[in-house]
């Protein structure tokens, strides 16, 4: 009797979900999601963003999650766009968690060998559009790495127009306190950099697909001294103080 690898039989469940919906799309040219797929996207999407909450879940559960968000985490920096939302619109949420890198690893090699179909590009940048996801389109010719390739890109930002983009951003109250690096609002570095008079200029280095990318890393270049002070105001204001985070009162 020979024996069967439980995990490799839920690779091969969970690889044939993305298989099949990759088929839908290159068979029928106007395929569309579901409205159940959607859903999906937007529970996996949602994941990124969650604040898990010890006492509303026990341990398992939590632990689950976090596995679950690591694997999305790792997908974003893997996958172009069109397999990203092909895989989190197929994949359930509790299944993610089962993922293990390997796996990762052997959907993008089985992708690099398949036709990518148009209208899939096309329903990928829509749900990241309709989930308010931040993506960056790649200009053609503009680099030799293949587009299903992750690279990186600088944009550096004048400060007057880092903090014009700051006034514009909508009021959000959903913080990743996952990544202690920007575990509060980023628009609490406006009023900083405000009174911080001649504080340099800040540097986003973000992933690039050539398509929908879902998280951007920010990164500000400051002197030490600067860089003191902003310690001293997020200590000043973290949470349990009696400032609140998004003030400057007390900034010296």
């Amino acid at each position: 009797m020979s024996f069967v690898d439980p995990s490799a039989q839920t690779f091969a469940s969970l690889f044939d979900l993305v298989k099949s919906e990759r088929n839908q799309y290159a068979i029928e040219p106007k395929h569309q999601p579901s409205k159940s797929q959607v859903q999906c996207f937007g529970r996996n999407c949602a994941l990124l963003k969650e604040q898990p909450d010890p006492a509303t879940k026990g341990r398992t559960s939590r632990e689950r999650d976090e596995k679950a968000r690591a694997n999305v985490r790792e997908m974003i920096k893997r996958f172009p766009s069109d397999l990203l939302v092909l895989s989190l619109l197929k994949i359930p949420k509790t299944k993610l968690s089962n993922l293990q890198d390997k796996w990762i690893g052997k959907i993008m090699e089985w992708w690099a060998g398949e036709d990518k179909p148009e209208n899939l590009s096309k329903v990928a940048l829509a749900l990241c559009q309709h989930f308010k996801l931040i993506y960056r389109r790649q200009e053609e010719g503009n680099s030799g790495v293949p587009s299903d390739q992750p690279i990186q890109t600088i944009v550096s930002l004048e400060r007057d127009e880092f903090l014009h983009i700051l006034d514009s951003c909508e009021t959000t109250s959903e913080v990743d306190t996952l990544d202690q690096s920007v575990d509060y609002d980023i628009r609490a570095l406006a009023p900083i950099l405000r009174r911080a008079g001649n504080s340099p200029n800040v540097k986003m280095i973000c992933p690039w697909y050539g398509g929908p990318s879902v998280e951007v890393t920010l990164k500000i270049d400051v002197s030490l001294a600067f860089g003191e002070r902003l310690v001293r105001y997020r200590v000043a204001h973290a949470p349990g103080q009696t400032g609140l985070k998004n003030q400057t009162d007390g900034f010296p």
